[in-house]
């Protein structure tokens, strides 16, 4: 896997491919979170975090029918949203 950045805080910024990779290589059962926890240098219970959060977002999708898209691209691509929360 790449490197991450570390933030001002000297904590590791994943990327969301990076945090996406992690959690396929645990579902395709190629490594087991323990020892990809250890060779992120990261607590497994983060890991688990990162998976629910991957497969909540396609239960909403198929839910949906729609696909999920990031709420931070979101706000970018449509200015009306942002200025909804200035109200």
């Amino acid at each position: 896997m790449e490197k991450h950045q570390k933030g001002s805080d000297g904590r590791q910024i994943f990327s969301v491919e990076s945090k996406q990779e992690a959690v396929r290589r645990i579902t395709s059962g190629e490594i087991r979170a323990a020892e990809l926890s250890r060779e992120l240098g990261i607590q497994p219970s983060l890991l688990q975090h990162w998976k629910r959060r991957i497969n909540g977002g396609a239960r909403v999708a198929v839910t949906a029918n729609e696909d999920v898209v990031p709420i931070s691209e979101l706000k970018t691509r449509d200015p009306r949203i942002r200025n909804l929360g200035k109200l």
